[in-house]
C-alpha cells in the first residue's frame, strides 16, 4: 500500500526566511573553518608519515651496517683460516693438477708437439713422478732454482702458460686483507 502526502501549506515564506541554508554567511564561515581544519589535519598526518618513513629508513640503514659489521667480523676469522692454513696446504696438489690439465689440453691439440715444463729445481722429481704416463717422450722437464716452490712455466709450440700459485695466494690474501680493512673502517 502506497500513501502519497501532499503539502497543503499555502503560506508564503516570510521575507527574512531563506529557503537555502547553505547560502548563509554563518554556514559559509563554518564550512571554510572546517575545510581549513581538515587540510591542516592532512598536512599534519603527512608530516608524521614523512618523519616515520625517514626514521624507518635510518633504522634500516643502521641495522644493515650493524649486520654487515657482524658478518665481516665472522668472515675475518674464516678468511684468515682459509688464507693461512687451507690454501697453502693445497698448493702442491693444485699445481700438479693444473699441470696435468695443461698437458691434457696440449695433447688434445697436438699429441706429438714437444712441450717443456719448467718447475722449481727441488720439486722436479716429485712433479715428474706425479705426472706419470703423461711425461713420456714429448715433455722435457727443466729445474729452475729461481722459481717459487709452487710455480711452473709450460711452453709448447703454440703457447706458453705461467702458473704461479704462490703469487696467486699473495694476491688473494691482499684482496681479503683490503676487504676486512675496508669493512673495519666502515663500521667505525
Amino acid at each position: 500500500m502506497l500513501i502519497n502526502l501532499e503539502d497543503f501549506d499555502t503560506r508564503s515564506p516570510s521575507p527574512g526566511h531563506r529557503s537555502d541554508p547553505t547560502n548563509t554567511p554563518l554556514y559559509k564561515d563554518g564550512f571554510a573553518a572546517g575545510e581549513a581544519a581538515a587540510k591542516q589535519e592532512i598536512l599534519n598526518e603527512q608530516d608524521l608519515l614523512k618523519a616515520t618513513l625517514v626514521q624507518e629508513i635510518a633504522d634500516m640503514s643502521f641495522g644493515f651496517a650493524e649486520a654487515q659489521a657482524h658478518v665481516t667480523a665472522q668472515m675475518t676469522s674464516l678468511c684468515e683460516t682459509l688464507m693461512h692454513r687451507i690454501l697453502p696446504a693445497v698448493l702442491t696438489t693444485s699445481l700438479r693438477s693444473q699441470l696435468l690439465d695443461l698437458i691434457n689440453a696440449a695433447i688434445a691439440q697436438d699429441a706429438k708437439a714437444p712441450m717443456t715444463i719448467c718447475v722449481p729445481k727441488d720439486q722436479l722429481d716429485a712433479i715428474k713422478a706425479s705426472l706419470g704416463d703423461h711425461a713420456e717422450n714429448f715433455i722435457t722437464f727443466v729445474g729452475d732454482p729461481t722459481m717459487t716452490s709452487h710455480a711452473a712455466l709450460v711452453s709448447g709450440p703454440h703457447r706458453e702458460t705461467h702458473l704461479d700459485l704462490d703469487l696467486a695466494l699473495v694476491q688473494i690474501s691482499a684482496v681479503f686483507d683490503n676487504l676486512t680493512t675496508y669493512q673495519k673502517r666502515q663500521s667505525s
